[in-house]
């Protein structure tokens, strides 16, 4: 029997450049009251977290909307993040 070991950061996340930072979001729609939420995280290129965060959007009428949502809330985060720690 052989053992396999994956990595995670090589095989789910790639690094950005060392000057960059990388934004992950999802969103999560539950349909029965179709309310949104975001899970938003933001790495350096090495993979230590610089800033994490959820975000409740409210209501949203379809999935697509919801990654809508959670997009813009991403890059909205993304600005304040940057204006915050690095101005």
């Amino acid at each position: 029997l052989t053992e396999t070991r994956i990595n995670p950061r090589e095989e789910f996340w790639r690094p950005s450049k060392a000057e960059q930072v990388k934004a992950n979001f999802d969103a999560a729609f539950p349909q029965q009251d179709m309310t949104t939420t975001t899970r938003i995280i933001i790495r350096n290129h090495e993979g230590f977290t610089m800033g994490a965060c959820t975000y409740p959007l409210g209501r949203t009428g379809n999935p697509t909307n919801a990654e809508e949502k959670a997009c813009l809330q991403t890059i909205m985060f993304g600005e304040k993040w940057v204006f915050e720690i690095w101005l």
